[in-house]
């Protein structure tokens, strides 16, 4: 008896390609064994699928048989093989209790292994090498060591920073559901010494990368009554900080989050994502939301619908829709040098219900709760998304008609959050006041995400009607916007270390540097909104990776201003729809080559 004939399938006809050509979706010329088997050395392969056909038969003549002692055989090597694979990377694994050093974290090679293997003819390969020496900087001084030793790591210092990153910053993150984090860490307090002893254990490997990226989240954000509370400065609590993002990717890397698909992995990367921009840059950030991403599509979080999963908990359902909206979120908004790989359409996983986590109470759009900050900002990236995001592959056809239709709905998600902000205003209720304990930074992070996207919608908008009419009808709005926007930053003190403000000042800043270059005017209040946001850049250098390289830029251009130069916005060539045409024959075409050096090795930044 052949072997497989009780799988041959019925069809409405007959392949016509060999299996091989058909798996690879490529043009068969249909012989036996066919041209393309022949040229791969693979023609012993080459036969067609054998079906049934209106109780016929059909190919099997081509199939070779295959008798019952041959598949054992195959079936025996096939095994023997498996075994010996599986040694081979358990013997290669890089983390080993024995071997693991304090000094040595390197979870920045195994991220970019096979990601780039020419980095010296690629910038963006190069910059990641940068950013890994970077993170060597850090271990190599030592400051891993420093401060798993210190006095500071304790379990009063390490549940103050995990219940501050929950009260007031989870909202941005949503990485763990709150009180169920804090009742594991309190029932099992994590010492320094569980990580070298569970060092092969990946489910207790992935539980402490979310731990150190709460705590180097925590850090890289507190206020003064936190860091008043530790006793340690600004300064010190930024180094904290970046120590822990090491370890969380430390400790990703042993969960062996790339070889096993664990919703942990995403609650991990969830929780210390904020810290890419300011400690590493958008590069490494890049790679990483591309795996995470990949991670959940695996784990089928962008295919969750009620009715499917009715056997999940309401909670647990609900924080898998959140995780899967933080990615959806990243992937169409943080668009830096990278294209969104999640497709409009691709995933049906609805939004999480406006719900607060504890009392499992559903409140309506107008009530700020824990994830109303989230569903606002998916409205953003939607918008952006389907209108204007411009990935390098054209993805999204921009026109002015749909400049104006996003800039529409944007002003009318304004109008959404300022009748929100004065319902909640006016609501004297005490459960209402409870539920929303980080209200006021959820407008804030709103506010300055939406009137962002507005300034760049009317720059943009140049490209596609006449000078002369963009400088009537949008130059001054796009000015008052970036003025507007520094001036309220500026005033900032909680969440203004948040990697969003310090990119929006420099957004701003450029903006009018260039409109101060090529329109200047006597007594410019441009120029002082540009020195104020200066001051602040300023402020976050030492401990800011994007603060120093923008102000790098903004410096640069701050030296142009008292040299007019040509052309104008009423001179420029009309045929160049694009603002390029500015940087052509003068000193700004040298301006992004002007970031220092330093700012990609391991000094201070």
């Amino acid at each position: 008896m052949e072997a497989g004939v009780h799988r041959i399938r019925k069809s409405q006809r007959a392949p016509k390609r060999c299996i091989p050509c058909a798996n690879a979706k490529i043009k068969c010329d249909k012989n036996i064994p066919c041209s393309n088997c022949k040229r791969k050395n693979i023609a012993q392969f080459c036969y067609r699928e054998p079906v049934v056909v209106r109780n016929v038969l059909h190919n099997v003549n081509n199939c070779p048989p295959l008798g019952y002692d041959e598949l054992a055989k195959e079936n025996k090597e096939l095994k023997s093989r498996i075994s010996e694979l599986e040694s081979k990377q358990k013997s290669s694994r890089p983390y080993e209790p024995t071997e693991y050093n304090h000094s040595n974290l390197p979870s920045i090679r195994f991220i970019t292994r096979n990601i780039h293997s020419d980095k010296a003819n690629t910038r963006f390969g190069s910059l990641l090498q940068q950013e890994q020496d970077n993170i060597s900087y850090y271990c190599n001084q030592k400051q891993c060591i420093d401060l798993l030793e210190s006095d500071f790591f304790t379990y009063y210092n390490v549940l103050q920073i995990v219940e501050f990153n929950l009260s007031n910053i989870s909202f941005i993150h949503c990485a763990v559901i709150p009180f169920v984090f804090m009742e594991q860490l309190q029932t099992q307090p994590f010492d320094i010494q569980d990580f070298e002893v569970y060092a092969g254990d990946s489910l207790k490997n992935l539980w402490a990368s979310k731990l150190f990226g709460l705590l180097a989240s925590g850090l890289h954000l507190a206020n003064e009554a936190l860091l008043a509370v530790l006793g340690i400065c600004p300064k010190k609590a930024n180094d904290y900080a970046r120590v822990f993002f090491i370890l969380a990717l430390e400790a990703l890397h042993r969960g062996n989050f790339l070889e096993q698909p664990n919703i942990a992995a995403i609650e991990a990367y969830c929780a210390f994502n904020m810290c890419f921009h300011d400690f590493v840059g958008s590069h490494l950030q890049n790679v990483m939301v591309n795996i995470t991403i990949c991670t959940a599509r695996a784990l089928g979080l962008d295919q969750l619908d009620a009715n499917a999963n009715g056997n999940d908990e309401t909670l647990e359902l609900e924080h898998k829709k959140r995780l899967w909206l933080i990615l959806l979120i990243t992937d169409w908004l943080d668009c830096y040098g990278r294209v969104s790989i999640i497709n409009p359409g691709s995933f049906k996983t609805p939004l999480p219900l406006n719900m607060d986590e504890e009392t499992l109470c559903v409140y309506e759009d107008s009530t700020f709760v824990s994830i109303t900050y989230q569903r606002l900002m998916f409205q953003i990236a939607q918008n952006k998304r389907s209108s204007y995001y411009n990935d390098m592959v054209q993805t999204v056809s921009i026109s002015l008609d749909t400049l104006v239709e996003a800039e529409k709905a944007l002003q009318e998600l304004h109008e959404t959050l300022d009748k929100i902000v004065n319902t909640n205003k006016h609501s004297r209720s005490a459960r209402n006041q409870e539920l929303n304990p980080n209200f006021s930074s959820q407008k804030i992070l709103l506010h300055t995400a939406i009137n962002m996207e507005l300034l760049d919608i009317n720059r943009m908008t140049l490209l596609f009607i006449p000078r002369e009419e963009w400088i009537k009808n949008r130059r001054d709005h796009c000015i008052r916007l970036a003025r507007n926007l520094i001036s309220f930053i500026c005033g900032m003190s909680f969440l203004i270390y948040f990697w969003i403000f310090s990119e929006a000042l420099v957004v701003c800043s450029t903006f009018l540097l260039l409109d101060i270059t090529l329109v200047p005017e006597e007594d410019d209040q441009r120029l002082q909104s540009v020195l104020n946001a200066r001051d602040t850049l300023t402020s976050l250098c030492e401990t800011h990776l994007g603060a120093r390289r923008g102000l790098a830029v903004v410096d640069h251009l701050l030296s142009l201003v008292k040299r007019p130069i040509s052309p104008r916005y009423d001179s420029s060539p009309d045929d160049v729809p694009n603002i390029e045409h500015y940087f052509n024959g003068n000193e700004l075409k040298d301006l992004f080559n002007v970031i220092p050096e330093g700012l990609f090795k391991g000094d201070s930044g």
